[in-house]
């Protein structure tokens, strides 16, 4: 039996990704996804395209309705586990699904950047408050891990804020680079602030995996000060990599990566004594 139609963003490679697992699970047929492109092309699929832009839908036929958001994954996922579907609806529970679910949905091109240079694409309305947002969690997961492995193995030669010390760098930063973008005569600041916070979230997971492996070998008597710093060295070439990378695929000047750097290393001196 047709479940119906799920309309995904094309350009998205998580939205790719997870319809794929649909299809490869059993959820989904093949025939019964088709791309943000493909459906508004189709007169025969009514749909709010607005609204589609920003959350998945999905097209039940034999209702004639269309759900949107966590609504469609629900919808989908419940066809498969009842369950599943009962516990997503549950009050508290729903609410909860329903702001995770917009944090990402409006963050996706950030979280995996493309350059969509179809006119009719999928990319989600500007929404400053959830980029907003975006950047706000990610600054708070940044100053407990940033300022844990500054103050755990780089103790001798931290000299920052131990309480928010990197809060402080993270949003000058903004300031900083801000001013460079706009000298650099870029467009589109909204996209650029987003890949900032989200390069510093990937260097600061990273710090979070190698401050396990030190604690772990200062737990086994190893001697580590060498490895603090080739690690945090590591963390930094791979933003600088990631920054790069990323603008690169939006269109920026490579000029953006250099001005990171250049705030990087004003900043250092700052925060560390090296003597």
């Amino acid at each position: 039996m047709k479940k119906g139609i799920l309309i995904y963003d094309q350009d998205c490679p998580l939205c790719i990704w997870y319809t794929k697992q649909f299809i490869k699970f059993g959820i989904l047929k093949e025939s019964e996804r088709i791309s943000y492109f493909q459906a508004i092309q189709n007169p025969k699929l009514k749909f709010n395209q607005e609204l589609a832009q920003n959350k998945i839908a999905f097209i039940k036929e034999e209702k004639n309705e269309t759900v949107y958001g966590i609504d469609s994954l629900l919808a989908l996922l419940g066809s498969r586990w009842k369950w599943i579907e009962i516990i997503g609806k549950l009050p508290i529970i729903n609410t909860m699904l329903k702001l995770l679910y917009l944090l990402i949905s409006f963050n996706r091109k950030v979280i995996a950047p493309v350059n969509c240079n179809d006119t009719i694409s999928c990319t989600p309305t500007k929404n400053w408050f959830w980029r907003i947002v975006f950047i706000a969690l990610i600054a708070l997961f940044l100053n407990f891990t940033v300022t844990h492995y500054f103050t755990h193995h780089l103790q001798n030669y931290f000299i920052g804020n131990k309480n928010y010390g990197d809060l402080l760098y993270f949003l000058f930063q903004f300031v900083f680079q801000g001013i460079c973008f706009y000298l650099l005569k870029q467009r589109n600041f909204y996209d650029y602030i987003g890949q900032i916070a989200f390069v510093s979230f990937l260097g600061g997971l990273l710090l979070d995996f190698f401050d396990l492996g030190l604690l772990f070998l200062q737990f086994t008597g190893f001697e580590t000060n060498l490895l603090v710093g080739i690690c945090y060295g590591i963390v930094y070439m791979f933003m600088i990599y990631e920054h790069a990378r990323r603008i690169k695929i939006l269109g920026f000047t490579h000029w953006l990566t250099i001005t990171w750097i250049a705030y990087r290393l004003l900043i250092y001196p700052i925060a560390f004594k090296f003597i």
